[in-house]
């Protein structure tokens, strides 16, 4: 397969993925009591979200440069495997320093491999904004779909809220696994609140 159709095939499924993302985010209302049945409810330093029973939320923050961090873990989720499909990883920068615009975020200089999928969308959040990115990343075997938000709270500070959904083979037929995370890290960052 050649680059440019493996790169074809990957803009494809990731904005399958992420059109299907976004139709439902529209049609959504906000979150409430039935739409977050059977999931817990994890509430820390900063920030409030939802996440499925049976996964687990861990919280640490960095002694060096004080970046909080998050991560909710699929239940099949192995040590050091951050980057495993399904892992919701949050990140708090609380230096301030970052003022660019969320719609400005996303910069393909400083990430060789991804492509945007699709355009940005604005998530709501409470007490914040995001701004969402999916992503695909080409590799050798073929095409992993990925989706980075960024968010401001209301202080201004930066979090990234990130996912690996998983691998696309073929043009808009993204395997179970990735339409089943895409599901999860969509209605979690629909859940954030900024405390």
């Amino acid at each position: 397969m050649s680059a440019k159709r493996a790169f074809i095939l990957a803009a494809l499924c990731a904005a399958a993925i992420a059109g299907a993302a976004a139709l439902r985010q529209r049609k959504a209302a906000a979150p409430g009591p039935a739409q977050d049945a059977g999931w817990a409810r994890y509430e820390g330093p900063f920030i409030r979200f939802r996440y499925p029973k049976g996964w687990k939320a861990a919280h640490w923050v960095s002694a060096k440069t004080r970046q909080g961090n998050w991560a909710v873990l699929t239940p099949e989720y192995q040590r050091d495997s951050r980057h495993a499909a399904g892992v919701v990883n949050i990140s708090s920068y609380p230096d301030q320093e970052e003022k660019r615009p969320l719609e400005e975020m996303f910069d393909p200089a400083r990430w060789p491999n991804h492509r945007l999928a699709g355009p940005p969308g604005k998530i709501a959040v409470s007490n914040g904004r995001c701004v969402a990115y999916p992503l695909e990343e080409a590799g050798d075997s073929g095409v992993v779909s990925k989706i980075h938000a960024y968010c401001y709270d209301g202080g201004g500070r930066l979090y990234d809220v990130w996912a690996v959904l998983g691998d696309c083979l073929q043009a808009g037929k993204p395997t179970d696994e990735a339409r089943r995370n895409a599901r999860v890290y969509e209605k979690l960052l629909s859940s954030l609140e900024f405390l």
